[in-house]
């Protein structure tokens, strides 16, 4: 045995490091708390940062709305603007165009026709039986003095001759009264009249002849004899009779020449086959 052997049992020296390692022990649980300690506030610092980085986009996303409201308001009192100034201006512009709209309505009235040409009641074929309108141009203020100075010295009345315009429907005005219509349409005028009084003609002429027949009739029953209007009346009735017969004769000759000319062609036909 050495001389310290005896203090390996001690029982002093025991407890001595038995303190020694609780305070050891306590020193690392210290550490670990510290440690543990300073970790939980850096993830408290990560939720801090996270729940500020909400908070932003959200101010931010606040932001955009109340300036896209702006916006949107700016727009709508735009809007509103423009359409009370058109309002305004509808309201404005009649009254400004009234005065325009009057004098649209005169010419309008004055275009009105006073007689509708196209009316059947007016024509006679095309011959015009409707009114005619005439006026003369204004006089003029050189008229008006000559007048006034002619009629001291005159007792008559002085028309002036002024150009005088003719219409058939009180719109258009033309210089005469044949200028109204159209060259062709006069040209249908003067054959219309022509034809009417052809027609005429013809009408009397029927009534002469008929009346000198009966004259002729009553003249044969009374005395027995033909007078001239008989006669002419039986040669011009005989003169119809040789006419149809001759007729009838020309007409019986062109077909049976038609049939020889036919035949021919045929047997011509027939020898240039064989």
């Amino acid at each position: 045995m050495g001389r310290f052997d005896s203090l390996k049992d001690n029982h002093f020296n025991s407890n001595n490091e038995k303190k020694n390692e609780k305070k050891n022990n306590k020193k690392r649980n210290n550490k670990r708390e510290k440690e543990g300690k300073s970790e939980i506030p850096d993830r408290f610092k990560m939720e801090k940062t996270e729940d500020n980085l909400d908070k932003v986009k959200f101010i931010r996303k606040e932001q955009v709305l109340k300036k896209e409201i702006k916006v949107e308001q700016k727009h709508v009192k735009q809007t509103q603007v423009k359409q009370t100034q058109e309002e305004q201006k509808q309201v404005e512009e009649p009254k400004k165009e009234s005065e325009w709209i009057k004098r649209i309505k005169k010419t309008e009235e004055k275009t009105i026709p006073l007689t509708d040409i196209n009316n059947p009641i007016y024509w006679d074929g095309p011959i015009w039986k409707g009114p005619v309108y005439i006026k003369g141009n204004k006089i003029g203020e050189n008229w008006k003095k000559y007048i006034e100075d002619a009629s001291k010295l005159s007792s008559s009345i002085i028309i002036p001759n002024l150009k005088t315009k003719w219409s058939r429907d009180g719109v258009n005005w033309f210089n005469s009264y044949d200028e109204t219509f159209s060259p062709q349409h006069l040209q249908a005028i003067e054959d219309y009249k022509w034809e009417k009084e052809m027609e005429k003609f013809r009408i009397r002429s029927m009534e002469l002849h008929e009346k000198r027949r009966e004259e002729s009739e009553r003249h044969y029953w009374e005395t027995g004899e033909i007078d001239s209007f008989m006669w002419a009346e039986i040669e011009h009735e005989k003169y119809e009779k040789y006419c149809a017969a001759l007729e009838k004769e020309w007409e019986e000759a062109e077909k049976a020449l038609a049939e020889e000319e036919k035949e021919k062609e045929e047997e011509y036909l027939e020898e240039e086959e064989d």
